[in-house]
């Protein structure tokens, strides 16, 4: 029985991601399984650990009539899994996940300092 809210989308993307760890800042890299408006299953042989909170940024390629479509997510490792094979590891995020244009991410990183994220991005709920 499927208990999610919303529904996810498989979706292959790179993904660059951070969190802190013993006042360490820690960066990963990897690639999605799966998107939601709620959250995303990243592969990656660097996982943060359960329950760190972490951000995350997913670059959808370009189109030949769009420019890049990124997703800025922020928000709580709920699960870290490594295959039984021991050839994919990944953990699963769930947070806050907004979409934004190419040319909305400048105007966003700037508010993101204010936490105010409301002008130039639109949230994937």
């Amino acid at each position: 029985m499927e208990l999610r809210k919303t529904s996810r989308y498989p979706l292959d993307l790179g993904v660059t991601f951070e969190w802190t760890n013993d006042d360490q800042d820690c960066f990963g890299t990897g690639s999605t399984r799966d998107i939601s408006a709620e959250g995303m299953f990243v592969f990656s042989e660097n996982c943060p650990p359960w329950n760190a909170q972490l951000t995350c940024e997913v670059t959808a390629p370009r189109s030949r009539s769009a420019g890049s479509l990124q997703i800025k997510a922020s928000g709580r490792v709920v699960r870290v899994e490594d295959s039984p094979s021991g050839k994919r590891r990944g953990f699963a995020v769930f947070g806050d996940m907004k979409l934004f244009s190419e040319d909305s991410v400048p105007d966003w990183m700037s508010l993101s300092d204010r936490r105010d994220v409301s002008r130039g991005s639109r949230n994937l709920k």
